[in-house]
């Protein structure tokens, strides 16, 4: 690099060395000026040559050093720099590219190293804490006095698994914001955890939000006992205005997302991405509802037996898979998000 000044006003500026003797205009003083040659060891023979060299390759601009690039304080004046005409300055980074189509990269949103570690923990501690306790439910019956150890265990036990699940609830809120921003894998969130209120008021959002769209459905049945045009409608409806409201209230931490007016708005600003969100989202759980409709008896009853033989085992797989579908299903909410928050008729 070469360093110089302005020989009519002072600006100091660092250019690479390549672009020794051509010449440019200060962006100061709007003097025409030559980048020297770099100096030898005798600086009089130098500055003489430098006087006297014809103009080498064309005329070129020189910029002043774009704000990022200034630290007026914390740089010494010799330090300050400049940048040639045509050289990129320094912006915000690009989002993160897919390495496969999107249909399938969306289903590899928890398979990096964050996403992995919260599945490992947040199922297989429950798991590991679950058959100590059976362990010591079996040494209870050999030796009575454990029983106090089992119940300490126990109570370890719920408590870890309670926290654990209030935890995999926020990470939730935050793959959605992390999402929004335009994020294509599970979030880092080492420096960011969150305090028992925190979790408690997540928990209370998303209790109110579920409980708002589906005691209609849940209602009726009770109600009726039966599954008909009726419960197809209020179930249909409260699946396409679902995710709009639990958009809201993980992006803006307020209740006033759920407002009615703010929900027609949205939907029908961003209706065609909304839509095929909606059918990607939704289509699954419509067609597992209907097809429970028509499963045998003989099929329940196998059902319930192995649940009764491998309870426990299958919750763990359960929640595995819950986990992992809940984080793809907030990456989608994240990123339709990101495509179309201009669109988004909020007023939060």
């Amino acid at each position: 690099m070469i360093i110089f000044r302005c020989r009519n006003c002072g600006q100091r500026f660092k250019v690479p060395a390549a672009t020794a003797g051509k010449k440019g205009r200060c962006p100061k003083c709007k003097e025409t000026i030559r980048v020297p040659r770099p100096a030898g060891s005798d600086a009089a023979r130098n500055h003489s040559e430098q006087s006297k060299a014809p103009p080498a390759g064309p005329e070129i601009e020189l910029m002043p050093p774009p704000p990022a690039d200034r630290a007026a304080d914390a740089m010494p004046p010799g330090e300050q720099f400049a940048l040639i005409a045509g050289r990129q300055t320094d912006g915000p980074e690009p989002p993160p590219r897919r390495r496969l189509p999107w249909i399938i990269d969306i289903f590899f949103y928890p398979v990096n190293r964050p996403g992995l570690l919260l599945l490992t923990i947040c199922v297989g501690a429950p798991l590991i804490a679950n058959l100590i306790v059976k362990l010591l439910a079996i040494w209870t019956l050999v030796f009575t006095p454990m029983f106090v150890f089992l119940m300490i265990f126990w109570i370890v036990r719920l408590t870890l698994e309670v926290l654990l699940t209030l935890y995999v609830l926020w990470y939730w809120f935050e793959c959605i914001k992390d999402s929004a921003d335009g994020g294509i894998r599970a979030p880092e969130t080492v420096s960011n955890t969150p305090g028992l209120v925190e979790l408690f008021w997540q928990l209370l959002r998303t209790f109110i939000c579920v409980l708002l769209f589906t005691a209609p459905c849940v209602l009726y049945v009770r109600r009726t006992q039966s599954v008909d045009a009726i419960f197809w409608l209020l179930y249909t409806s409260s699946l396409f205005f679902f995710p709009m409201a639990f958009l809201g209230i993980a992006m803006f931490d307020s209740f006033r997302a759920l407002n009615p007016v703010l929900l027609v708005g949205s939907v029908r600003s961003s209706l065609f991405h909304y839509f095929a969100l909606v059918l990607f989202l939704g289509a699954p759980s419509w067609l597992v509802i209907a097809l429970l409709q028509f499963v045998p008896d003989e099929f329940t009853a196998f059902l319930h037996g192995l649940y009764d033989s491998l309870g426990w085992s299958l919750w763990h797989i359960a929640k595995l898979v819950l986990f992992y579908t809940a984080m793809v299903t907030g990456h989608l909410l994240g990123r339709f998000y990101w495509k179309c928050q201009e669109k988004l008729d909020w007023d939060v």
